[in-house]
C-alpha cells in the first residue's frame, strides 16, 4: 500500500506506505513512494507533503531522504515519538 492521506494532527497531506515483510528490501517502497509523490504533487497542485516514521525505522528514514524529503523535527504522534519529514515542491515536478 502506498498513498496520500490527510491526518488532522498534521498540517499537510501525509505520504504513507506499508509492504508485507516478504517484499521488504526489493525497491518496491522507493518506486511506489517516489511515483506517488510525483503524481500527487502534479495532479493535486500541492506544494508541501509530509511523512512520519519511527526514529528507529532506519529503512523508512533513509527512503524518505532518498526520494527528496528533508528531516524537519521529532514530534509526538499517537503516543510515540516520530520523525517528521517534509517535501517542498520547487516546481520541477509540475
Amino acid at each position: 500500500m502506498c498513498g496520500l492521506l490527510k491526518r488532522d494532527e498534521l498540517e499537510s497531506p501525509d505520504l504513507g506506505y506499508a509492504f508485507l515483510p516478504e517484499y521488504s528490501g526489493k525497491g518496491y517502497a522507493r518506486e511506489a513512494a517516489g511515483n506517488t509523490l510525483k503524481t500527487v504533487m502534479r495532479t493535486c497542485s500541492l506544494d508541501t507533503i509530509v511523512a512520519v516514521t519511527l526514529p528507529d525505522n532506519f529503512r523508512s528514514n533513509k527512503l524518505l531522504e532518498t526520494i527528496g524529503f528533508s528531516f524537519k523535527e521529532t514530534i509526538e504522534l499517537y503516543g510515540a515519538q516520530n520523525n517528521l519529514y517534509e517535501f517542498k515542491s520547487l516546481g520541477a515536478l509540475c
